[in-house]
């Protein structure tokens, strides 16, 4: 990946010269050339450029398009390349897409091409509507093949570069509109069968044109050595070649000196080309001649010596083409097309379909909460796709196995994260009631006292009624302390009996106000907030009697968890003096509990201005069981927490966090 660009430059001009390679020696055999056509030094009598340079020069503007084109064609992947692995979601997802159009715009820039190098082959040379037609088709061929080769040899280097991508960005993603496999399938196909289909046929029609036009040299050539014409006048001649019978109706003969040409036939001529090859290879060919390069006409002619001494070349000139073979090559190509887009269709829509069934599965396992793993795949066939099958029924075992035993862990966790948080809270309710206590303790102390006293001054007549009074209603005051450490124990009692059942037994359809709610998180925390020394601060936008619809103990241990993340997101204070709270600026610690009102939404955030969570952690925050705790961490309390939210209160669990600023965790319960 790391020298993508020199690599995709490469394959595109390496493929290029290869086509110029190809053309140099396909083209003269699929456009039936003449024999000795591509010497160079008969192409320097007939051409201004050669035919090796018209394919350098065409090759070098296909070159400089290419080259140009990749610039759009790979934008994004250059960028991504340049900039890995410090790139954004956002260019991961254009970097995919681009992937996947790849073909399709290298197969629009090679038509492209492909028109603007015929557009050039015509204005420099003179063809006719078959020429033409036969060219096209011939650079059709030979262009197609040069973009199969190119998605070829490009592909490799495009998986390299979407599996980087998931090394950034591990979410799957493709494009909105998806192709069917078997529409890629025939993509892929039908253009390396319609190359293989043009050259057959182009190659079968050229071997057609060469027997017609043997038949026809070996004709003319039996009938005119027969004649051994030689110092004749023209008249003589002329009543000699009328002699001979034509063998088709187009054929005609001619007689050609330097200062004159005679038809047979009114429309009659030869090209330069013709006199030219004359000329050099008459003798070489034993007396055959073409009319030009892939023009389908031929002659056999004699070179000889007129009366006065004048030499011209005698012959009859015929025509290779045959329409009817051609019809006949075009309708049997054009069924062989047919029938192997029909076999092919129904063939990829079987491999198609066979294959969505095992992807529709998967599917249904990823998305689906009740699993039926009872539905198995039939294999159809012995090969991949049937190993597919094989594989998928394996897989659902498998998955089958995983989730009962991924239940049974599940519930052990949860009851063990359970019974943890349930410990570290009667840790802090003791020491909370170790302070009612200790004063309802002191408080029967002073009553046994009272009651000592009063008893004595019963029967001491000093004692008046006001003396009665006082110490009657120092008894009701220590009786009304009483009262209330024992109300204040009684609503601890209830906060821990409720938050120690179990969550699966509770109801989620009861009613609470956001009072509820903040008393019993005040009495569940205060202990550890108090012993790590936080600014515990909350902010209530909303009424206290807000009602909210739900199971309050689970609501509870979420925020509770929460809050306990916060504290652990500070730095630990060691209890080293005698008095740390003198020592510690807790203004420093805080944490703020937000109670508002957004959207028709009951919003509850956590805030606090710690350490923050690293970036690794935050991607896998409620998809996975993660801690930033180590080994003294599950991970299990926001993966809960995260689940009740949203199974029991239908509601969403979200952050925001930065490395050393701190972190917001927030509640979104909808109002019903």
């Amino acid at each position: 990946m790391k020298h993508f660009r020199v690599k995709i430059y490469f394959k595109i001009i390496l493929i290029e010269v290869l086509l110029a390679f190809i053309m140099n020696f396909l083209v003269p055999v699929l456009a039936n050339y003449p024999p000795h056509s591509e010497e160079a030094a008969f192409q320097a009598q007939i051409l201004e450029l050669s035919h090796v340079g018209q394919y350098v020069l065409l090759t070098s503007l296909g070159i400089g398009f290419q080259l140009i084109a990749c610039q759009f064609i790979f934008k994004n992947c250059f960028k991504y390349v340049k900039k890995f692995p410090d790139v954004s979601d956002e260019e991961v997802i254009k970097v995919r897409n681009e992937t996947y159009r790849v073909n399709r715009r290298l197969l629009l820039t090679t038509m492209f091409i492909l028109i603007a190098m015929l557009l050039v082959l015509i204005s420099m040379v003179s063809m006719n509507f078959w020429l033409i037609t036969k060219f096209a088709l011939i650079y059709f061929s030979l262009f197609f093949s040069g973009w199969i080769m190119q998605s070829t040899l490009i592909k490799a280097d495009l998986k390299d570069i979407i599996k980087s991508t998931y090394e950034v960005y591990p979410a799957v993603t493709l494009p909105k509109r998806q192709e069917k496999f078997y529409t890629s399938l025939l993509k892929d196909t039908l253009p390396l069968f319609l190359v293989i289909l043009i050259v057959m046929s182009l190659l079968g029609y050229s071997l057609v044109q060469n027997q017609i036009g043997e038949n026809n040299y070996y004709y003319y050539k039996q009938e005119m050595e027969d004649l051994n014409l030689g110092r004749y006048p023209k008249s003589q001649i002329l009543r000699e070649l009328n002699t001979i019978t034509l063998k088709n109706n187009n054929d005609y003969y001619f007689i050609i000196t330097d200062d004159e040409k005679i038809f047979s036939k009114e429309n009659g001529s030869v090209t330069d080309f013709f006199t030219t090859y004359a000329k050099n290879f008459l003798e070489e060919n034993d007396g055959k001649v073409y009319e030009y390069f892939g023009i389908e006409e031929q002659a056999y002619c004699q070179e000889i010596v007129l009366e006065n001494g004048q030499k011209a070349l005698v012959g009859f000139k015929y025509s290779t083409s045959n329409i009817r073979i051609m019809m006949d090559f075009a309708i049997a190509s054009l069924l062989a097309f047919i029938i192997y887009f029909i076999i092919m269709l129904v063939w990829a829509k079987n491999i198609g379909k066979n294959i969505s069934e095992v992807a529709a599965n998967l599917s249904h396992i990823s998305k689906s909460a009740n699993l039926d793993f009872s539905t198995l795949l039939p294999v159809y066939s012995n090969d991949e796709i049937g190993l597919l099958s094989k594989s998928y029924n394996e897989i659902q075992e498998k998955t089958k196995r995983d989730i009962e035993e991924i239940n049974d862990n599940k519930d052990r966790l949860m009851e063990k994260e359970r019974l943890a948080t349930l410990g570290q809270m009667i840790g802090g309710v003791a020491h909370n009631m170790k302070t009612p206590i200790m004063s309802i303790a002191g408080a029967t102390d002073g009553l046994e006292d009272l009651i000592t006293e009063y008893r004595q001054s019963i029967v001491d007549p000093e004692v008046s009624v006001e003396d009665h009074l006082e110490i009657s209603n120092e008894m009701d005051t220590w009786v009304k302390k009483i009262k209330s450490y024992n109300s204040y124990m009684s609503d601890i009692i209830t906060t821990v009996k409720g938050q120690a059942v179990n969550m699966n037994e509770q109801d989620d359809n009861q009613v609470f106000t956001i009072k509820e709610m903040l008393t019993r998180i005040q009495i569940l925390m205060r202990h550890e907030l108090k012993v790590n020394h936080v600014n515990f601060v909350v902010n209530n936008k909303l009424p206290d009697t807000t009602k909210i619809i739900g199971n309050i103990n689970s609501l509870i241990q979420v925020i509770n968890n929460l809050i306990s993340n916060s504290i652990q997101s500070y730095p630990v204070i060691k209890e080293n003096s005698l008095d740390v709270s003198k020592e510690v600026d807790i203004s420093k610690r805080p944490i703020y509990l937000n109670i508002e009102n957004k959207s028709d939404n009951i919003v509850i955030s956590v805030e606090d201005k710690g350490s923050g969570i690293p970036e690794e952690v935050q991607r896998k925050l409620f998809k996975e069981m993660t801690t930033t705790k180590g080994h003294n961490g599950s991970g299990l309390g926001l993966f809960m927490s995260y689940s009740t939210i949203k199974g029991h209160f239908k509601g969403n669990l979200s952050f925001e966090s930065k490395e050393g600023e701190g972190t917001i965790f927030y509640i979104t319960l909808p109002q019903k």
